[in-house]
């Protein structure tokens, strides 16, 4: 026998040195067909309705904001009433001096010194109530200055006199 046949008849044992892989698609084909078939399909579209849906919830919400700031213009224009605490010093007279002050702030009127101290004093006699204290809250109705200014436009010719020699004892501020 030659060296030939002994080994074709006893083939060497051999073991591979790494992993044996079976046939089929790689890693880059599996990502790949998982891309198309998974994401596409299923992902994406549940990506792009949670888009859409906070898309909608922003829109929403900056809408609501512009509705607050509209009803707050409303409500300012709607207001039934001033609210005036007491500070020191202060009476009743004062603070429906500030009342109507910012009354005519928000809606301006052309009105005599005379007609000012007229007014307030029918506002201060519709809320006096016994002294004053420090932290009072004394509340104005609007409906109540416009009356009041309804009636100071209504004054006589000699009323208005007697008022306006009333007026040049009290010290206006800038904005009244």
């Amino acid at each position: 026998m030659s060296n030939k046949n002994k080994k074709n008849n006893n083939p060497p044992k051999h073991f591979p040195s790494g992993p044996v892989f079976e046939s089929g698609l790689g890693w880059g084909e599996k990502l790949k067909n998982w891309f198309k078939e998974d994401f596409l399909n299923k992902f994406l579209p549940a990506i792009a309705i949670l888009v859409l849906i906070a898309g909608v919830l922003s829109f929403l919400q900056k809408n609501s904001s512009k509705e607050d700031l509209v009803t707050d213009e409303y409500n300012s224009e709607t207001k039934e009433s001033i609210i005036k605490i007491a500070k020191p010093r202060d009476s009743y007279t004062i603070l429906a001096r500030q009342a109507l002050s910012e009354y005519l702030t928000e809606n301006p009127t052309d009105l005599t010194n005379g007609q000012k101290v007229f007014i307030e004093e029918t506002l201060r006699r519709e809320v006096e109530e016994g002294t004053i204290q420090i932290g009072q809250e004394v509340t104005f109705q609007i409906s109540n200055i416009k009356d009041a200014i309804d009636k100071a436009n209504s004054l006589t010719p000699f009323q208005l006199q007697k008022w306006q020699a009333w007026a040049e004892t009290v010290e206006f501020n800038d904005s009244f």
